[in-house]
């Protein structure tokens, strides 16, 4: 199942996306699985039925000698108009929240990755008397020296 905002591959055992937060509706869930079984199984159907006509008119025009330059272009029309149909029936299908692919932007990262120098023995200090406060006060001391070098 998918998530109908963001599109993502949701469990079926939970109750709200992974990646958006947004409560996830069962029913609108079946909804979405059948409208994408049914405009998949129209793409079959119609492909096929298209194709089928495409023959038999190509048979009729055949059996009564029509010229062949308006035998090409009625099968070029015919073949555009069967081949937009069901193009524009894909789309439908792929634009179905959760049926398209990630793009390449979801997942890149232009930043540079992060990277912590890590001190040799001579760079670092030694023991305070004093017992920190805190892991916090540590970390935010530890960072601010760091920074302060840089």
């Amino acid at each position: 199942m998918y998530c109908a905002v963001c599109g993502t591959l949701i469990n079926a055992k939970l109750n709200f996306c992974n990646r958006c937060g947004t409560k996830v509706s069962k029913v609108d869930l079946e909804i979405q699985k059948t409208v994408t079984e049914n405009l998949s199984s129209s793409l079959g159907y119609i492909g096929g039925f298209g194709f089928l006509g495409f023959m038999f008119v190509i048979y009729i025009l055949v059996k009564n000698d029509v010229p062949s330059i308006a035998l090409t272009a009625i099968s070029l029309f015919y073949l555009a108009a069967l081949f937009g149909v069901c193009y524009q029936i894909v789309q439908r299908v792929s634009n179905l929240p959760g049926n398209s692919a990630p793009s390449k932007n979801d997942f890149q990262d232009d930043s540079p990755p992060a990277q912590i120098v890590s001190a040799n023995t001579a760079q670092l200090e030694s023991a305070s008397l004093e017992p920190p406060s805190s892991v916090t006060d540590i970390t935010t001391r530890t960072l601010d020296k760091e920074l302060i070098r840089r």
